[in-house]
């Protein structure tokens, strides 16, 4: 093989992994989620990270994983689907979105309730 073919097949097996290791990153993340790991989910984070989740919360990172054992409180099952992953690699960069169906059971004043979220996750590294 030459240097040329070998530096390509090089590149081209440096962007799978790193693609590879965003995908890890955001299973991981939906793990800790419906495991209610909060140890877990700060470790997935830069600790100057921010957290945007839209109306519900946008700030700190580290703020809102603080938050979550009151969120999460009266949630009795929490199921994050991922499903299609759409990432881009410029040299050192990435930017990420990836779709995900999210099921909730939550108990309310009249009992338990369904909910079923359909979420983006958008970030640049």
């Amino acid at each position: 093989m030459n240097n040329k073919v070998t530096d390509e097949l090089q590149n081209q097996l440096r962007e799978l992994l790193d693609k590879e290791s965003i995908r890890e990153l955001v299973q991981a993340y939906c793990n800790a989620a419906d495991r209610h790991d909060h140890a877990k989910m700060r470790s997935l984070y830069h600790e100057d990270a921010v957290d945007d989740h839209g109306a519900f919360f946008h700030g700190p990172a580290m703020d809102f994983i603080d938050k979550l054992p009151d969120i999460q409180a009266p949630m009795k099952i929490l199921h994050h689907n991922v499903t299609t992953h759409n990432i881009k690699l410029d040299g050192h960069k990435a930017e990420g979105e990836v779709y995900v169906l999210a099921f909730h059971q939550a108990e309310g004043e009249q009992g338990l309730f369904d909910v079923l979220y359909q979420l983006n996750f958008l970030t640049t590294v």
